[in-house]
């Protein structure tokens, strides 16, 4: 598995054929001999580390909006089990890089935006050409960043959310499944391309930044939402 070492400023992803979760600091120019330089992450290596991401997060909404976590941690652990090993590091790094990326989008005026119009649409006659149609309007022209992802996590977690609390189990796994689907196929190829989601999440961006991101996003998402689906 790559991981990152950030070397000096600037990060570069290694690969140990013999230890996979190995890696050592060194000086800016050396890296230890028994590692070799990997450009990118494996695509299944990518989407893995998009499920656990993503149906953590949505476990966390779940749990702000004071659902026990009796109640969904079953059909989570269903979700998210793929049957990947990912290592405890990478997991713990990039967890912390979303929840902080996270809490600064949900203390701006975008974020209650982004929840009051996923908690309109009505998430049971709701297509997935609609559903996919919908999250499509975030990216306009391919931009995507890692501000509208998070923007992305948000709102497909309100849909799955107001479904739990609302509807039924069945509508809740759909939204989910249709959430991780449209990850895989639209934003996770990006994120391999760009080093995985380590350097996409951990690079550092200034709060305006986000702030700014989030909005543009969330101004193409109200507009289609208002004008398609109610």
């Amino acid at each position: 598995m790559a991981i990152g070492l950030t070397t000096g400023q600037h990060q570069t992803r290694v690969h140990s054929p013999t230890q996979p979760n190995a890696c050592q600091t060194v000086g800016d120019n050396q890296l230890v001999s028994t590692m070799t330089i990997s450009s990118e992450p494996s695509l299944v290596e990518t989407e893995a580390v998009a499920r656990e991401l993503f149906t953590q997060f949505t476990r966390e909404q779940l749990t702000h909006e004071g659902i026990s976590p009796s109640e969904f941690d079953q059909q989570i652990q269903e979700l998210s089990s793929n049957g990947y090993n990912i290592s405890s590091p990478l997991m713990v790094s990039v967890g912390r890089d979303l929840r902080r990326i996270s809490e600064a989008f949900a203390r701006s005026t975008e974020r209650a935006e982004v929840r009051e119009r996923a908690f309109r649409i009505n998430f049971r006659d709701l297509t997935r050409e609609e559903f996919n149609s919908l999250l499509s309007e975030l990216f306009l022209n391919g931009n995507i960043s890692r501000e509208r992802i998070v923007v992305l996590f948000f709102f497909c977690s309100d849909l799955a959310v107001n479904a739990f609390t609302n509807g039924s189990i069945a509508y809740f796994k759909r939204l989910i499944q249709w959430s991780l689907s449209y990850i895989f196929n639209h934003i996770c190829l990006w994120v391999q391309r760009q080093g995985g989601w380590e350097i996409v999440l951990g690079s550092y961006v200034p709060r305006l930044a986000i702030t700014v991101f989030a909005l543009m996003g969330c101004l193409a998402f109200g507009i289609y939402i208002k004008r398609s689906l109610f």
